[in-house]
């Protein structure tokens, strides 16, 4: 099954790769600021949340399983180039577990939006929003 065009395409990968540059630069930054907030201080749900964003995201925009599971391999390769990167630096860390939570992110996000019951919502608010 294959979910209709949307109409705001442009709009909703402008949004899509604005989240990919803010999680790079959130990888690489020497301090992001994070909210003073238990639950923002456990790195790996951030890796996760992170990771599982984008490939929603772009897996909302994706209109065939096979695009979506190069955007979630995409995905995972970002997540483990960036502790790469990580590497080379002084200001942060390379850790395996960065990369297993980055890519658990990933495959949770994309087992919802191909075969659970996340499909289609970004289609599902461009019919609600009649402009």
């Amino acid at each position: 099954m294959t979910a209709p065009e949307l109409r705001w395409r442009p709009l909703w990968l402008g949004l899509g790769w604005v989240w990919v540059a803010l999680v790079v630069y959130f990888s690489v930054a020497p301090a992001p600021p994070v909210p003073d907030i238990d639950l923002f201080r456990w790195d790996k749900f951030n890796h996760l949340l992170a990771y599982a964003w984008l490939t929603f995201w772009f897996g909302q925009i994706s209109r065939r399983p096979l695009t979506r599971a190069a955007w979630a391999l995409s995905f995972v390769l970002l997540g483990v180039g960036m502790e790469f990167v990580q590497a080379q630096g002084t200001a942060r860390r390379f850790e395996y577990a960065d990369m297993l939570a980055n890519s658990l992110g990933v495959l949770a996000a994309f087992g919802a939006v191909t075969f659970g019951p996340m499909q289609g919502l970004l289609v599902k608010l461009e019919r609600a929003v009649q402009v």
